[in-house]
């Protein structure tokens, strides 16, 4: 059984929906058009959920923050004792399992959903990695083109391309 209601306070006034057998407010709706679900206080914003929200549609027309973030960012990649996989894992990885190594597979995303924290936190750590290979790529750049300096290969080659 529910109870309705306004509320009066010195400061304001709002509406509110009361669960009778527990005495807990279920929902609240103050004079600035806030409301709060499963909420404790006033709503501060235009809707505040104490508790899980299921939607078959979500969008955000601004920016969306996460506050309080958990989890930490995995910057352990730039450890010292930190190995990356050797770019042939991966594509043997990629090959046979047909996506990346530490990331779900096109049938877990369809099956378990996907929690938008752990992937931006795998994806994040994919990036680092793929900073850390191209890093790697350029040191080994450089020192090709440095052996083929010193070589005379630069030279030998750009007059063997001139007509």
């Amino acid at each position: 059984m529910f109870q309705f209601g306004k509320i009066n306070s010195t400061s304001a006034s709002s509406f509110r929906i009361v669960d009778l057998f527990n005495n807990q407010e279920r929902l609240r709706l103050d004079i600035n058009g806030n409301v709060g679900i499963g909420t404790t206080t006033a709503p501060a914003e235009r809707l505040e959920v104490s508790g899980k929200v299921k939607a078959t549609d979500f969008i955000a027309t601004n920016s969306i923050k996460i506050k309080n973030w958990t989890i930490d960012a995995p910057d352990f990649v730039f450890e010292k004792g930190y190995k990356v996989r050797s770019l042939q894992e991966v594509e043997r990885h990629i090959r046979s399992r047909k996506h990346l190594p530490e990331m779900p597979s096109a049938e877990e995303f369809k099956d378990k959903g996907v929690d938008i924290l752990e992937m931006n936190y795998k994806l994040l750590q994919k990036v680092e990695e793929l900073t850390l290979y191209a890093i790697e790529q350029e040191k080994r750049i450089k020192k090709l083109e440095s052996f083929a300096h010193v070589e005379g290969w630069e030279t030998q080659n750009r007059q063997a391309r001139v007509p």
